[in-house]
């Protein structure tokens, strides 16, 4: 009762002149008599009451602050009548003061400076928008009347120090739809590492959403690796033989523009060579071999797969293959065909690089022990005995021990022998040695 009744002397002194009753303010609320002490502009005493009676003075602040705006111009001049003229500078620190005296600064949750800037901004107050703006904490509120004063690169650092992914991304697409594209990039190149992050969530938008403006970005940024790169991608992806082709020269040219980047330019230089290659073998071959998309290894072994020896010979010389990988190539094509007579004759064409027991290996991995035996009497002797077991030739591998006289060899012969008759034939040559 005693503070009603000190609440209710302070509004009836003659200066004040609101003759409310008991009932009155009971009926009314202490909220409804702050605001309407604060709509007749009495920010002092709606202040004191509601510091008297432990009520926020967050409303009572903001229009007082709005007030405050309203009274004053830019550069000292007055504003409405009665109005006293003040800087924006000093606007802005008496507004910033006063809040934080009252305990309603930055981080307060019912006064929000942004609201204050967005009354000074449809003012025309642009810069004590700014200044106001600096205190407010919550980016969320900031950054989107940053945008509508067209402060886009202080929008886009706000939104980047926020830390908050979806803000950043609402402040790029934003611009990307206002700006042209060239001021677009400028402005997020200009920003520097202040905005690196959003240059990097915008490189990940356009490389799902949009190509093309990523492709436009790396060359606005003179970022010719990136751009060679984003073609590579993009020519593994194009069913197109052609349209693979242009992606991977215009790649090529990229790189050859880097002098950084020579070895990595030969080497796409030599895929587009190759992919031309490989696109005139399909034509040769009427689209019944698939040789686009092949290494180059692969490509020889299907070019004598597919009976086209010579060409294959001619990529061996073109692309520096060396005899040990060619005849490697030859021997895993050859093996696939099942061509037995060709193989013997190419084994037989010069003295093999690799030697004649990766012949015997390979053919017994793929299952065609009979022919690898074929082989093992071109191998090294004291392998021979082993290589003759590996693929099946117990009594050939018979032979081999007793000459050499390894008993133990002629014994693990005669466990894995699977025919009687010849295990009693080797168990014979056992009982000799």
């Amino acid at each position: 009762m005693g503070q009603t009744l000190k609440v209710l002397n302070a509004i009836r002194y003659y200066e004040i002149g609101i003759p409310m009753t008991y009932q009155q303010y009971t009926l009314l609320s202490p909220d409804q008599l702050l605001t309407r002490l604060t709509s007749r502009s009495l920010h002092l005493l709606a202040l004191r009451i509601a510091n008297y009676l432990s009520l926020k003075p967050d409303p009572i602040l903001k229009h007082w602050a709005c007030a405050k705006i309203a009274q004053t111009r830019p550069g000292g001049g007055l504003g409405t009548a009665g109005g006293s003229g003040e800087s924006d500078e000093a606007v802005a620190r008496g507004i910033i003061e006063k809040f934080e005296a009252m305990g309603a600064g930055a981080g307060s949750a019912g006064v929000s400076y942004a609201e204050i800037a967005k009354k000074a901004w449809e003012s025309g107050r642009t810069g004590l928008a700014t200044m106001l703006l600096d205190h407010e904490t919550r980016a969320a509120e900031q950054v989107p009347l940053l945008l509508g004063m067209r402060e886009d690169g202080r929008a886009l650092e706000k939104a980047v120090d926020s830390g908050d992914t979806d803000l950043v991304y609402q402040v790029l697409l934003n611009l990307h739809k206002r700006l042209p594209l060239g001021d677009f990039f400028k402005l997020i190149e200009d920003g520097g590492p202040k905005v690196a992050p959003a240059s990097k969530l915008l490189q990940l938008y356009a490389r799902d959403q949009n190509r093309e403006m990523l492709r436009d970005f790396f060359y606005s940024d003179d970022r010719r690796v990136d751009s060679g790169l984003l073609l590579l991608e993009e020519a593994s992806t194009q069913e197109d033989i052609s349209a693979r082709f242009n992606s991977t020269k215009a790649a090529q040219k990229f790189f050859s523009e880097d002098r950084e980047r020579g070895f990595e330019a030969r080497m796409v230089e030599e895929s587009a060579k190759l992919l031309a290659l490989q696109q005139t073998l399909e034509k040769d071959v009427d689209g019944k071999a698939p040789f686009v998309g092949l290494s180059v290894s692969d490509t020889i072994m299907l070019c004598i797969q597919c009976g086209l020896s010579k060409r294959a010979e001619r990529m061996r010389g073109e692309w520096k293959v060396s005899d040990r990988q060619y005849w490697w190539l030859k021997l895993r094509a050859l093996t696939e065909m099942k061509a037995w007579d060709e193989l013997d004759a190419f084994s037989k064409s010069k003295k093999s690089p690799i030697g004649y027991e990766p012949f015997v290996r390979h053919l017994v991995s793929k299952g065609y022990g009979k022919q690898a035996g074929a082989y093992v009497a071109r191998c090294d002797p004291a392998k021979r005995g082993e290589l003759y077991l590996s693929c099946g030739e117990y009594r050939a591998a018979g032979r081999e021990f007793k000459e050499k006289g390894d008993a133990a060899g002629l014994s693990e012969a005669i466990r894995l022998c699977p025919d009687n008759l010849t295990k009693r034939e080797l168990q014979g040559l056992l009982s000799s040695v």
